[in-house]
């Protein structure tokens, strides 16, 4: 009976390769590839001939139920592999999973190197549980909806995966959605120029703020909500809303649009109304003579 074997790639540096991973994909008669073109490069390393057929984001269904159907008649065994790290973790694959197990085709996992594993495992941070969300959406109230969503949760850590263009963006909404919390965040992980932050999420965001390199490589984002977040709560119970949003700038360094998002999140009992009322109490308070 014919096989499909899910198999990791290094996500950088290629001598991560095991030697399970080059019989595997010495051995099929078709890889399915994210990128033929990255994984060509991967082949010729190590001197292996096996096909190539393209297989991403873009074809994924028309493609599954194309290897599927050269599975069964055909009986042969063919593999998966992403641009980097392991299929169907925030990369094409789980299509062509899901089509395999209904078809009654076996499906192996052939281990290897995955970013998310690889950033939990030096991030310093609770990783008891987490939560894994993937890429972000592009807009801006989707985003709002997850990080709502992850606020309600009783999990306190998360990860995330970002691109090097969209990394400042991202890690704004995190300072202001989460307040107080730290983060470990990933760089070019097994790469030359590999490297970890571990802090605060305002002096990491400082930090790659001023960083000219920051704009490379992917990212990935560890976070632990601040569990002193709801004390916080109680303690400027009695304080106005004008005050709290005051609170907040003087603390986080951040500008009143920020403060409202920030406060919304601390007291989910304001509503949007109100906190944006008091924010134009302040705008009239300090508006200069």
């Amino acid at each position: 009976m014919a096989k499909l074997y899910v198999v990791a790639t290094p996500i950088g540096n290629l001598n991560d390769v095991s030697a399970r991973v080059k019989n595997i994909l010495s051995s099929v008669k078709l890889i399915a590839s994210e990128d033929t073109r990255q994984t060509l490069k991967l082949l010729n390393k190590f001197n292996i001939s096996a096909p190539l057929i393209s297989y991403h984001k873009f074809n994924e269904s028309q493609r599954a139920e194309e290897i599927i159907n050269k599975m069964l008649t055909e009986n042969v065994d063919i593999a998966i592999v992403s641009d980097a790290g392991t299929p169907a973790i925030s990369d094409p694959g789980a299509i062509l999973v899901k089509l395999a197990h209904e078809h009654g085709i076996e499906v192996i996992a052939i281990s290897g190197p995955c970013a998310l594993v690889s950033a939990l495992s030096v991030s310093g941070l609770d990783i008891t549980e987490f939560a894994f969300f993937g890429f972000l959406p592009r807009g801006k109230n989707e985003i709002e909806k997850i990080f709502n969503k992850i606020n309600l949760m009783q999990i306190k850590t998360f990860v995330l995966y970002e691109s090097p263009l969209r990394i400042l963006n991202t890690l704004k909404f995190i300072k202001t959605h989460f307040y107080g919390c730290k983060v470990s965040i990933s760089n070019d992980l097994s790469k030359l120029h590999e490297r970890t932050l571990c802090g605060k999420i305002e002096d990491i965001f400082n930090i790659l703020s001023n960083d000219e390199n920051a704009k490379k490589g992917e990212y990935v984002i560890v976070v632990q909500k601040n569990e002193n977040i709801k004390q916080e709560k109680l303690v400027v119970e009695d304080y106005t809303i004008e005050a709290k949003l005051t609170d907040i700038m003087l603390k986080q360094k951040c500008t009143l649009k920020d403060a409202q998002a920030v406060l919304h999140t601390m007291c989910p009992n304001y509503s949007k109304k109100d906190i944006y009322t008091a924010s134009l109490n302040l705008k009239k308070i300090f508006r200069p003579l």
